[in-house]
């Protein structure tokens, strides 16, 4: 049962993907499944406000960001398919291990 519930929590968190921004709204990345990148978009003016380097590290930085927003919606919508009561944020963060939260659950009857 853990295993079809966490594929279809993953199946409706990755559906759209995630969109992060940096905090000036210069650069924009979108991730889909898996945290696979599919659009990254950069303001005409970043290159008046960034050099290079800090462009390249405001890239890095934002996909950082949706991949990390994209595993917490994931953990978010198999805690909500599951009703277990552990923080998205524990899990995505590995403090809450998911293996652990599925062997837990392997002997609940299907939802």
């Amino acid at each position: 049962m853990g295993e079809t519930v966490l594929k279809e929590a993953n199946h409706r968190a990755e559906a759209d993907g995630m969109t992060a921004w940096d905090p000036r709204r210069l650069v924009t990345v979108t991730v889909g499944p898996g945290g696979i990148l599919r659009d990254v978009t950069i303001e005409p003016d970043a290159y008046s406000y960034l050099t290079p380097k800090q462009l390249s590290t405001t890239v890095t930085t934002t996909y950082q960001t949706a991949v990390t927003a994209l595993r917490e919606a994931t953990v978010a919508q198999f805690m909500d398919l599951c009703g277990v009561k552990v923080k998205p944020e524990e899990v995505a963060n590995g403090k809450t291990r998911l293996h652990n939260l599925l062997d837990k659950l392997a002997g609940q009857p299907a939802v």
